[in-house]
């Protein structure tokens, strides 16, 4: 059998499941009552549960009625203990991840107001597991490559087990990622690589060396997606 018709075999065996789904959605009727938007709109309890390298620590944003959500951190040495927790009044923690057994990279966005360019900005800060040492280090007012560039998010690429002090960490904008070198004790990020439109890094070893890129190419209309290895 041709290459071209077994495409066409699965094609149509891919549409005929999907309009058989799209069926079952269009008949399916919940049993219980509809939620009030007040329940829908509410955080988790408790979402993006971490462990720490050692295995001591087990960390997690948590929701809380009426203002921003916290990061608890437990001891796994007695799990029965209250946890440790910190949050902030002007940021919204949204992840983190441990860079160390005693630090957190934490994530989080910012309401900004500035008229008719309010927005919230991304935010990034290494902080102590009980929160008592929080330093920020974000960098939305440094010098963007054109007009309309701002961050997006911030993400830590590759904690580099070898080195003590130093991990990945990936900032996300609309003209490309930038991954830098952090220092977990000053904060300080040295550019250490850059995609430019429609790329992506994926991997790296655990050296810190790119391993897989990809880039979302057009062509006639058609979106393909290109893996590069090194």
């Amino acid at each position: 059998m041709r290459l071209k018709q077994i495409f066409l075999i699965a094609t149509s065996a891919l549409c005929a499941a999907t309009l058989a789904t799209a069926t079952q959605a269009q008949n399916f009727k919940p049993t219980g009552p509809a939620l009030p938007v007040e329940t829908m709109a509410k955080d988790w309890a408790i979402w993006g549960a971490r462990i720490s390298p050692d295995g001591k620590h087990i960390a997690a944003v948590a929701g809380m009625p009426g203002q921003n959500p916290v990061i608890r951190v437990w001891s796994t040495d007695d799990m029965s203990k209250p946890p440790k927790q910190f949050g902030s009044k002007t940021m919204r923690f949204t992840g983190f991840n441990f860079v160390s057994n005693s630090k957190l990279l934490v994530f989080a966005t910012q309401p900004v107001s500035a008229g008719a360019n309010s927005d919230w900005y991304s935010r990034a800060a290494l902080a102590t597991l009980d929160g008592s040492s929080f330093l920020d280090i974000s960098n939305e007012e440094a010098a963007l490559t054109r007009d309309d560039d701002f961050i997006i998010g911030y993400s830590l690429f590759n904690r580099l087990p070898k080195e003590e002090n130093v991990v990945l960490m990936e900032i996300e904008k609309i003209s490309g990622s930038e991954i830098v070198r952090l220092n977990l004790n000053t904060g300080r990020k040295d550019r250490y690589a850059r995609t430019g439109d429609n790329e992506s890094f994926l991997w790296s070893d655990g050296d810190g060396n790119i391993k897989l890129k990809g880039e979302l190419k057009i062509a006639n209309g058609i979106y393909t997606y290109h893996y590069f290895f090194p």
